[in-house]
This record gives structure tokens, C-alpha cells and sequence, in this order.
């Protein structure tokens, strides 16, 4: 398969040395296509994985699964307007949609 991957943190933790801010969580969204493929053949049903892991220590041995949530919840959370390239209906299917594979 081919991955798309989008990915960035949120919030404030604090600051180290008072300069840089500690996010308190991180996130991805990868969108995968059989390989071979474009975006172009994108659709209803095309696997689009969201993740949102707390910054916290004690989890590096988690299965990513268990941090699975919904793209439409990381932009509630960031502000950004994720996978906004496609056509609405397209784009509300996929956001909305939490992996269970």
C-alpha cells in the first residue's frame, strides 16, 4: 500500500527552558491506497487512519488501536480543516468514519 500521512501535536504542557512548548498530544492521519493508485480514486470507502496519543510517560509499550479516534475529532481539537481537498460529501464520509480494521 501507499501512505499519506499527515501529522502534527496540540496544546501546552508547559515550557522547556522557557522557549519551547511541550504539546501535550500528538497526532497522525494517514490515508492509505493500494499501491499503484492515485488520489484520485479516493472514495466512501477508501481506509483513512486517525490516531491521538496523549504526551504522557508509560505508553511507548500501547498498541496504537488503542489511541484510534475520528479525523473530524483532531480538527475539533487543532483547528485545521484536514482532507479539505476533496468534495464535501467525500470529505464529511471519510472524517467522520473511525478505522476498525
Amino acid at each position: 500500500n501507499d501512505l499519506y500521512t499527515i501529522a502534527g501535536c496540540y496544546g501546552d504542557k508547559g515550557r522547556l527552558k522557557n522557549r519551547v512548548t511541550v504539546s501535550t498530544n500528538c497526532w497522525k492521519v494517514v490515508v492509505v491506497l493500494r499501491s499503484g493508485t492515485t488520489v484520485e480514486t479516493i472514495n466512501r470507502s477508501t481506509r483513512v487512519i486517525a490516531v491521538d496519543m496523549p504526551n504522557i510517560d508509560g505508553i511507548e509499550n500501547d498498541g496504537w488501536e488503542k489511541y484510534r479516534t475520528t479525523v473530524r475529532a483532531i480538527e475539533q481539537r487543532t483547528g485545521y480543516d484536514l482532507l479539505s481537498g476533496f468534495p464535501r460529501e467525500l470529505q464529511e464520509t471519510l472524517e467522520n468514519s473511525a478505522d476498525k480494521r
